[in-house]
């Protein structure tokens, strides 16, 4: 599970940068560093339904990067495979 959601987060870390390096209005709110990550879970190729404790790392590369921070989140619930959580590194 970690090794696919590396790629995901960079992207997504990515994008954030991105959109909030493009707007360059002085008098703009400050925009915050928390995003919300949307995933899907399997167990043994079923969806799973519970609560699951996650461990969001930031890494500095793609492959071969330092980890830069992580970010735990506990008794996240898991709904036919699906969940959703704020992540703030």
């Amino acid at each position: 599970m970690k090794f696919r959601l590396i790629p995901i987060m960079i992207c997504i870390i990515t994008l954030l940068f991105l959109a909030t390096g493009s707007s360059a209005d002085p008098g703009a709110s400050p925009v915050g560093s928390t995003f919300t990550y949307q995933g899907r879970l399997e167990r043994n190729g079923t969806p799973y339904t519970g609560t699951c404790d996650f461990l969001f790392d930031l890494y500095d590369a793609e492959l071969g990067g330092s980890m830069l921070s992580d970010y735990p989140v506990s008794a996240l619930p898991v709904e036919n495979g699906l969940f959703t959580t704020k992540v703030d590194f």
